[in-house]
């Protein structure tokens, strides 16, 4: 029964603002056409926004509608081909004629949709995944292609059947910048493709970072709603020598096959030989004991289906039913080398009198007589089966002990290719604890490699290379050798040693809160400057940006004070706490409102301010929080709060929310500060035992660890996400560096 398919596009693309030229393109041809070689899609993305990207696409989508659709064979395999060759040379005489500039940058994927046949072409990185039955697979492999053949743009064909409720998601890879693929997979299995493209684009429009995504989504329906089709070979490409084709089924059944062949058992060998041991046996007893023909024995499949062969790792069950195979074989041909006797007993019935049939039973003396009895060659021929079975059971028990652990070089290098594999697939799912579970088993095998010839020491080194690759992938971390320095404290306040810094558009302002020396610097590395505080305000303990050019900090008169830039006054502000005596860690704002933790009571308090006054705090947390070790916390709506041992709670409307940050090495033990805002999308965290910055998303997934040994006496850190420059406090220097995630 013929399918069809329902398309749905997502374009994010701004002329003015996006770094790159995106367009999504779907023929309408007639209904005849349609009919005849079904649709064409074409997905592309073209690094810059010169005018020239967009006609060399529309070039490209113009030449494969008119090749393809008046193209005079009737196959649409074939009419793609010549549709192809035609684009190639119309892109030819256009590169030719000097306009060129584009190649080098150009991802494009052109496919054909007829029915249940997808053929795809590609230049560039595009992805194409196929969603069937719950699972994901890439269609068109690794995006990492060779340079682009000017002569031949479009060279590589995949082909393959589509099934019914498959969906096909065509995407350039800023797509994969903002959803991973298990998100973009339980988005489709969800919803329909037109809700996932929808919830899809809601979020790509809400991001502050305008970027250029293209993607179109392909469900194949049945066109009669019946069961599903047959799915038709495909003809071999002619269009170029070397262009893969590759069927999809072919590819999902490689995948498992690969999987199973990666597993390797030592059962399916354990079973032949036992069940080949007690035939041998069977077939040597009648033919020279009993003097007897050998059974025939049908084909296989000529009865009914086998069924299928358990595949349970479970591994003394298996053995046990080998064992028993082939001993009830065994037993089976030496029962046939004594006469079958048997004995009449009377057993009193309702109705009458029946002889009743049974076999005796053999014990061991019984056993014996009848060995006794038996020829010479008949006593030899046993014990030489009973030997046999003694040497094969020595042989094979002490491999079974090993069989699930490597013992060659050979077997112990695949298994390290298998667990490094399996590493880099769970690192595409953001499956940092599978990965590191892999490489640490890895790790252990290339430990057990032999190093003494050449040969072995490079087999350990370019597996020790391979193993550091993933672990620099999964710890995220990056080397600041000389960050920038911004400003030198000590010559303008050499008793300053300040602890905290907040920057304020192009000001930092560091804090000393034991001497209450405040220091205003410039980003632009002009002469720092100390801002006295000549009001009798109290000292300030600590603080946080209160609005456009002022920093509010709480004072040791349990009370406030607020430090103007602009000005450089200070002010105190009327406030009001709700318990006697408390005890000030840290303080943040948001929305105009001013929030304290109080490791006093172990609570977080709430101010809402007015025009010179905080008014009387409230007790924002609605349970039992244990906050008397609590260093920091920081508001973006939710409250985060930094315990010891490098945890992070999160507090939302008064309670605490489910969330943890993922284990990094080394270990966060003895974070000191905490930083984030509204308008941050990550937490950062400093850590001085280490001298990083550990960065970590706002569902505690590792982003980057920054260190540098610059930072020997690591105290804060203040950042700018849009400018992408993070600004660290070390001693008496203040210093910047670059935000690459």
């Amino acid at each position: 029964m013929p399918l069809r398919q329902r398309y749905e596009t997502l374009l994010v693309f701004d002329p003015n603002r996006s770094p790159a030229t995106a367009n999504v393109w779907i023929a309408h041809p007639a209904l005849p056409e349609e009919q005849a070689l079904g649709k064409l899609v074409v997905v592309s993305t073209i690094a810059g926004t010169d005018r020239i990207n967009l006609d060399v696409i529309n070039l490209i989508q113009e030449e494969l509608r008119t090749s393809y659709y008046q193209s005079l064979d009737t196959k649409p395999e074939r009419a793609f081909e010549h549709a192809l060759q035609q684009t190639n040379r119309r892109l030819h005489q256009v590169i030719v004629d000097g306009v060129g500039q584009w190649i080098e940058s150009a991802n494009i994927l052109v496919a054909a949709c007829w029915r249940e046949t997808l053929i795809i072409s590609a230049v560039g990185s595009v992805h194409a995944f196929l969603l069937r039955h719950g699972r994901i697979h890439d269609v068109i492999g690794p995006t990492d292609r060779p340079a682009v053949n000017p002569v031949r743009m479009f060279s590589h064909l995949v082909s393959g059947q589509l099934q019914t409720e498959d969906q096909l998601l065509i995407c350039t890879p800023s797509l994969l910048d903002y959803f991973s693929l298990e998100k973009l997979r339980r988005t489709l299995i969800d919803g329909n493709p037109s809700a996932a493209v929808h919830q899809w684009e809601t979020i790509l429009l809400g991001a502050e970072q305008q970027t250029s995504v293209a993607a179109v989504v392909v469900q194949t329906l049945d066109a009669e709603s019946l069961v599903a089709t047959v799915s038709r070979p495909v003809a071999q490409s002619t269009l170029a020598s070397s262009a893969p084709q590759v069927s999809m089924d072919q590819l999902i059944a490689k995948e498992q096959a690969t999987a199973r062949l990666l597993a390797p058992s030592i059962w399916p060998a354990i079973r032949d030989v036992f069940n080949q041991l007690g035939i041998a046996l069977n077939r040597l007893g009648r033919r020279l004991i009993l003097r007897k023909p050998p059974r025939r024995r049908l084909q296989p499949g000529t009865l009914r289906p086998t069924a299928p062969i358990n595949s349970s790792p479970a591994i003394w069950p298996r053995l046990i039913r080998s064992v028993v195979s082939g001993f009830q074989r065994l037993i089976g041909g030496l029962r046939d080398l004594r006469p079958r006797r048997t004995t009449i007993e009377n057993t009193t019935t309702p109705m009458t009198m029946a002889p009743v049939l049974r076999r005796r039973r053999w014990s061991f003396n019984q056993l014996v007589i009848w060995f006794q009895h038996l020829s010479p060659r008949q006593q030899a021929l046993a014990g030489l089966a009973v030997i046999m079975i003694v040497v094969l059971a020595a042989t094979i028990l002490p491999r079974v002990k090993t069989a699930s652990t490597p013992t060659t070089p050979a077997d112990i290098n695949a298994s390290i290719t298998d667990h490094l594999a399996k590493a880099r697939a769970a690192l595409l799912y953001n499956g940092q604890d599978t990965a590191r579970q892999e490489v640490t088993a890895a790790q252990t095998l290339n430990d057990k490699l032999p190093k003494r010839r050449t040969q072995d020491k490079a087999t350990r080194t370019a597996n020790g290379q391979a193993i550091g690759q993933i672990l620099s992938q999964l710890a995220k971390r990056t080397i600041f050798t000389n960050p920038t320095v911004v400003a030198q404290l000590a010559p303008i306040a050499p008793l300053a040693r300040p602890q905290q810094i907040y920057l304020l558009g192009k000001k930092l302002i560091t804090f000393d809160p034991d001497r209450s020396i405040t220091v205003s610097a410039s980003i632009d590395g002009a002469q720092p400057t100390v801002i006295n505080n000549r009001l009798d305000t109290g000292a300030p303990l600590s603080g946080a940006i209160s609005g456009i050019g002022t920093v509010i900090f709480t004072t040791d008169r349990q009370g406030f004070a607020e430090l103007d830039l602009a000005t450089g006054a200070w002010k105190p502000i009327d406030s009001a706490w709700p318990t006697a005596k408390p005890r000030i860690q840290s303080i943040a704002t948001y929305q105009n409102r001013v929030y304290a933790l109080n490791i006093a009571d172990q609570t977080i308090v709430r101010f809402n301010r007015s025009a010179n006054s905080l008014g009387a705090g409230a007790k924002w947390l609605k349970e039992t929080a244990v906050l008397s070790a609590a260093r920091g916390l920081a508001v973006d709506g939710s409250i985060y709060v930094l315990q010891p041992d490098g945890l992070v709670e999160v507090y939302a409307n008064g309670r605490r929310s489910a969330f943890t940050l993922t284990v990094i090495d080394p270990p966060l033990n003895n974070a000191t500060r905490l930083w984030t805002d509204a308008n941050s999308k990550n937490i950062y965290l400093v850590d001085p035992a280490n001298q990083r910055v550990a960065v970590f998303s706002k569902t505690g997934q590792l982003v980057d660890q920054y260190t540098s040994t610059a930072w020997s006496n690591l105290r804060d850190v203040a950042v700018n996400e849009k400018t992408k420059t993070a600004y660290v406090l070390s001693g008496t220097t203040i210093t910047s560096f670059s935000l690459i995630h």
